[in-house]
């Protein structure tokens, strides 16, 4: 359904938030993380700069955390 709206309406920032934060709680952090970069030049307010810019940030925290532990060779127990 998000993508269907995204080819509809590329720019509507609160559909690329909500597909955003779904993403993200499936475990797609890079998709997330694409979305909100989307996202943050259409921002109309500073609630909305503020609101994407956190997730941004904790979205791009979590990628880099899961790319150091793969690199590092650590695994789940």
């Amino acid at each position: 359904m998000y993508v269907q709206g995204t080819d509809v309406e590329p720019n509507a920032i609160e559909l690329l938030n909500q597909y955003a934060q779904f993403s993200s709680m499936i475990g797609d952090i890079p998709t997330a993380v694409r979305l909100l970069k989307n996202a943050l030049p259409l921002a109309r307010t500073k609630d909305d700069v503020q609101d994407l810019t956190q997730l941004l940030y904790m979205n791009e925290a979590q990628l880099k955390a899961i790319e150091t532990i793969r690199s590092s060779g650590m695994t789940a127990r």
